[in-house]
């Protein structure tokens, strides 16, 4: 005989407020914010743009703010996926490489922040506005977000997602510079292959500039950086290696870079999931290692082909496209870290000075963009003096050291015009001006 107890049905639906906390648990503060412009990103591409858009951030103690001019949201999406808990964006169009993959991002990111939540949109046909806040969230039976607004486009597409009684930890955040400044330098890395070809992204009224990974291409030195295209599974590869002049660059960039769909998932990395460690001799432990760049992208019109976590701040290393691709990582990293760690053991004939790093010296960059599609990689090959048959002259150059008290460095910076410049900066500003006071030039003959 069944109980009374057992007819009744379990009621299984989750709290919003339960599963609100579950969603944002372990979403990073800056990677909700990046979520958030990821949704302009895709705006624009979606809309098919050529031209350059904005996208402004407003980080403050009161209120957060993105807004864009990227396209608008198609009020049908919003109505079926983009704030729906599970909804997934329909299948891309061709070409429309975007970089929402999981359809949870903008909606987890929006519930990170803040208890109300505006969003508004201007499709090029409907403009409308959705509202989330405290009373949406007191009611557990009701999951049903009304339109605010709604009503014909104005002619002007717009996206604007205001985010209002932020919870205390966000706030305290958003108010500091620290945070200000730490956010535009992750954005700059995260998005420079859209800035400035594609989007102009500011923060705080500050815009933010794009990083420019440049490769030594010096032909004279057969300093050559390799870009390599291949597919694997429908996703498009195309792999960028070479030799950086570190030692110049005030960004330091090094290691491997990994981009999908053009955003950057993987930053300066030196370890075994991007090429090192997989060989023993190519940990990463040696200072010049330093001077080695590489760049992978990795591009599909379907994104979830891509070997990106959830939260795009990493890859899938068990995934057959990312394994494919590291192979080749592997191959480029050996290729010329191994010039680098040859290098440094040169030593002058004369003096006994260690002397390869000068193989680097002033040697001349290009920017990844200019890369050429055919570049094949050619290397010095510095334990012997040939490379493919052609000499390369061995170079001919002292090393500079001397010591000075630290606080006549600091004022010799700060006459130079730069309190922050490097102690060999110092030198070598110091050196080019005794040098042109008395017009010894760099180039001057010893006849």
């Amino acid at each position: 005989m069944a109980t009374e107890s057992a007819e009744m049905p379990i009621d299984a639906r989750p709290t919003k407020q339960f599963f609100v906390q579950t969603l944002v648990k372990d979403v990073v503060l800056s990677e909700a914010v990046f979520d958030i412009i990821d949704n302009s990103i895709d705006g624009y591409i979606r809309a098919g743009m050529r031209d350059h858009r904005s996208v402004s951030v407003t980080v403050a103690a009161d209120r957060f703010r993105v807004e864009d001019n990227c396209g608008g949201i198609p009020k049908g999406d919003m109505e079926s996926f983009v704030l729906r808990f599970g909804g997934r964006p329909p299948k891309p169009r061709v070409n429309a490489r975007t970089i929402g993959a999981f359809g949870i991002g903008l909606k987890r990111s929006l519930f990170k922040l803040g208890q109300h939540i505006l969003l508004e949109s201007d499709d090029g046909t409907r403009e409308y506005a959705v509202l989330i806040d405290k009373a949406w969230m007191s009611r557990d039976d009701d999951w049903r977000l009304p339109f605010k607004k709604d009503g014909p486009s104005k002619g002007k597409v717009y996206t604007r997602v205001t985010v209002k009684d932020l919870y205390s930890d966000v706030a305290r955040q958003f108010s500091t510079r620290e945070f200000e400044n730490g956010l535009a330098k992750h954005a700059r890395m995260t998005y420079t292959a859209f800035l400035d070809t594609r989007i102009n992204l500011s923060i705080n009224d500050v815009p933010v500039r794009p990083l420019d990974f440049r490769f030594l291409y010096d032909k004279k030195r057969h300093f050559q950086p390799m870009r390599k295209l291949v597919s694997y599974d429908g996703v498009d590869v195309v792999i960028m290696a070479g030799h950086t002049d570190y030692g110049q660059d005030p960004d330091k960039l090094c290691g491997w870079y990994v981009f999908c769909n053009d955003r950057l998932v993987v930053a300066g990395d030196t370890s075994a999931k991007t090429g090192w460690g997989g060989l023993s001799e190519m940990n990463y432990h040696y200072p010049q290692d330093a001077y080695f760049l590489g760049l992978v992208f990795l591009g599909c019109d379907d994104p979830s082909k891509l070997p990106w976590d959830t939260a795009k701040t990493g890859v899938q290393t068990d995934s057959a496209v990312y394994r494919s691709a590291q192979v080749e990582m592997q191959a480029a990293t050996a290729r010329f870290v191994r010039t680098c760690r040859d290098a440094w053991s040169l030593k002058s004939r004369e003096t006994g000075e260690t002397i390869g790093r000068a193989l680097f010296a002033d040697a001349a960059g290009v920017s990844f963009r200019e890369v050429a599609v055919d570049a094949s990689g050619e290397v010095p090959v510095v334990d012997g003096v040939l490379v493919e048959d052609k000499e390369v002259p061995l170079p001919e150059v002292a090393n500079v050291l001397y010591v000075v008290p630290l606080d006549y460095a600091r004022r010799i910076k700060r006459k130079l015009g730069d309190a922050h410049m490097s102690h060999k900066e110092m030198g070598l500003r110091t050196l080019h001006y005794y040098a042109k006071l008395h017009g010894i030039s760099r180039e001057q003959s010893h006849a």
